[in-house]
């Protein structure tokens, strides 16, 4: 990662979080996403991702959230 790029930084964490959810590593893609969010607070996408992962480990409230904050972010993307 290099840490004076945040965007790239979100988006390799996005892809990382993506194999891992392909491996049934979610507890480890959800570390990705969380990181992904923390380095671009408004991407969309990795709300949704991590959404689905909620959805994975069965906690759909917090998928809501994530999906409700993707949505704020991007209302016309990703199917929200």
């Amino acid at each position: 990662l290099d840490e004076l790029n945040a965007g790239y930084n979100s988006t390799l964490l996005l892809n990382i979080s993506i194999a891992y959810v392909k491996l049934g590593k979610n507890d480890e893609a959800m570390r990705a996403l969380n990181r992904a969010i923390k380095f671009n607070p408004k991407y969309a996408k990795a709300y949704v991702k991590r959404g689905e992962v909620h959805i994975l480990l069965e906690d759909y409230a917090e998928a809501v959230k994530d999906f409700s904050e993707a949505s704020d972010h991007d209302s016309t993307g990703f199917n929200v």
